[in-house]
This record gives C-alpha cells, sequence and structure tokens, in this order.
C-alpha cells in the first residue's frame, strides 16, 4: 500500500551542518511543549565522523538518546546519509582500497561534492554490499531511524568509463540492485528519500525523490 507523504521538520535548512545535540535540545523541548503539524524530525549531515565513516563524532555521542527522545514525543526519528561516498581520509577508504568503484583504465571514480574529491564505494562489491546492508540494519533497527535521506547516489552511476567488480552489472542494474539492499535493511515500513538520483530507475522501491535548487555538484559561477 503507498504511504502517506510525512512533513518532515529538517535541521539542514536552518543549521546546515553546524547542527548540534544542544539544538536538538532546544528544538525537542520546544516541540514537547508546542506541538507543530510535523510527522518527522530529520538530523541532516553534522552527525558522522567522515563520510564513509558512519559512526557519530565527538559531538553527536548522543544520537541515539536523541532518536529515542524524538520517537517518545510522537515523531519519526530520521537521519541523513550518502552510503556511496567515502571522504579521502575516511577509515573505509583507507583500509578498504579494494572497495572503490573504478573506471575501465584503473584509476577510481572520484565524485565532487562539498569541496572534497570523494572515492565511490563499488556497490556490486560483495563485502560493500555487507557493509551497506549491516549499516543500514544498525541505523533503523538498533538506532531506531525509519525515515533515511540518502544523498549523493548517483555518483555509483553518473561516469560512463565505469567498471563494477560485478562485470554483468550495467550502471543502471548496480544502482537499483543497491538501493533495493538498501530497502531490504530498513524494511517496507521505514520511509526511504532519494536525493540526487537517477528517477526512472528507482520506481517501486524507494517512497519519495527530491530534486532542488542544491541537487547538482556544481554550479556555474
Amino acid at each position: 500500500p503507498q504511504k502517506s507523504t510525512p512533513t518532515v521538520w529538517l535541521s539542514w535548512y536552518y543549521y546546515a551542518d553546524s547542527f548540534t545535540p544542544d539544538d536538538a535540545t532546544e528544538n525537542l523541548d520546544y516541540l514537547e511543549e508546542h506541538r507543530l503539524p510535523i510527522d518527522v524530525i530529520l538530523i541532516d549531515e553534522c552527525w558522522d565522523k567522515r563520510w564513509g565513516d558512519w559512526y557519530p563524532n565527538e559531538d553527536w555521542d548522543s544520537i541515539t538518546a536523541i532518536s529515542a527522545r524524538i520517537r517518545r514525543l510522537g515523531y519519526r526519528a530520521g537521519i541523513w546519509t550518502c552510503p556511496f561516498l567515502c571522504e579521502s581520509r575516511s577509515r573505509v577508504r583507507l583500509r578498504h582500497p579494494e572497495w572503490l568503484l573504478r573506471q575501465r583504465n584503473g584509476e577510481p571514480v572520484r565524485f565532487n561534492m562539498n569541496n572534497m574529491l570523494n572515492y565511490v564505494l563499488d556497490p556490486t562489491h560483495p563485502e560493500v554490499k555487507s557493509f551497506i546492508y549491516e549499516l543500514y540494519t544498525q541505523l533503523t533497527w538498533e538506532w531506531g531511524f525509519t525515515y533515511h535521506k540518502l544523498d549523493f547516489t548517483r555518483a555509483v552511476g553518473g561516469d560512463p568509463q565505469i567498471l563494477f567488480h560485478d562485470r554483468s552489472k550495467t550502471r543502471a542494474e548496480a544502482y537499483r540492485e543497491a538501493m533495493e539492499l538498501i530497502r531490504n535493511a530498513i524494511g517496507h515500513e521505514s520511509y526511504l528519500n532519494v536525493c540526487g538520483g537517477f528517477y526512472t530507475t528507482l520506481i517501486g522501491i524507494v517512497d519519495a525523490q527530491r530534486t532542488g535548487s542544491d541537487v547538482k555538484a556544481e554550479w556555474p559561477e
């Protein structure tokens, strides 16, 4: 059955990546006294150590407690991730170079975002599949986040010179199968919103696809 479209309070639109647990507490204190017609409280980019290292940074060690409080107040807890990217200094990239998506000439695929040339994980690699599945299982079933905003997902299919670990996969197939993996990890009751992706490829898997003025990696000056 089709899900109703939730109304989302999103930290990014006011705080950007400066959102802190103190900010979250301040807003939740207000919402405890003044119920607003929203369904989801979503913690956007701010909480992770680095892209690819999906555990709380030193400011966000209370993230599971904040998720629990959001749910106690009657809202759904949401979280932001970019599952296919890893920063140059991330542990994932440094410890698992074999996980990186590569071009036909052997060079790693790079994705420019936030003034960083990020690396991209190969979603057809068996160990990457396990990594992604375990990540979203933890975020959903252990941490309590049942609304997921996935960003920069086009990174796995934007380069026509991509050569996947599984040579049999086209870009569309690899992209769709990666999203099916995430859907299976979070369950069909969770809400899956994809940003900056390839739209028709994900029909029947995701609940929403976001578009707007900031879903392109670079804009002409």
